[in-house]
């Protein structure tokens, strides 16, 4: 019964769908400078920083637009357009993202992340958010309960440190 109600999508009949934001929040003791590279991965430094999950990044316009295409998993293949929106070196970067294979209002498939850097006086502050233009109460719920994104950021941060040597 508590599956079929917060897992099976039965309330998301009734529920609107609206656009949703999530906050995580890490710490680490390398500078924003440091830290930078591995969390801002764009065409020109995929080869240095790309984790395994990417599979490639190229311009649309350089500058400005990047297609990045990652293997999640053996049956999960995103490709997803990235517009920047923010880009201050070590402080702030922000861009607006839509997966090109789904339909058209999928829930999930656009929105924007940010990443804000924050030095202090023992590393950098990590703030990630990240908004879904459309987003079900069902789904909404699941990635609250998850962390899922806390996790993901957790993840990057520690591949950082350890190639950072710390």
């Amino acid at each position: 019964m508590t599956f079929s109600v917060y897992g099976g999508g039965w309330l998301d009949r009734f529920l609107p769908v609206r656009k949703k934001t999530f906050h995580s929040n890490v710490r680490t003791r390398l500078t924003p400078d440091e830290l930078w590279p591995f969390l801002v991965v764009t065409p020109d430094t995929v080869d240095a920083y790309g984790d395994e999950n990417t599979v490639s990044i190229e311009w649309v316009k350089p500058g400005e637009s990047f297609v990045e295409i990652s293997q999640i998993d053996d049956l999960t293949r995103v490709e997803e357009l990235q517009t920047i929106e923010q880009f201050e070196p070590d402080a702030q970067f922000g861009v607006r993202f839509k997966a090109l294979s789904a339909k058209e209002g999928t829930i999930g498939s656009s929105g924007t992340m940010e990443r804000k850097f924050t030095e202090t006086p023992y590393g950098t502050d990590l703030r990630t958010t990240r908004s879904f233009d459309q987003m079900s109460p069902t789904a909404s719920f699941r990635m609250w309960l998850d962390d899922g994104f806390a996790r993901f950021d957790d993840k990057y941060v520690l591949r950082a440190e350890k190639m950072s040597g710390l």
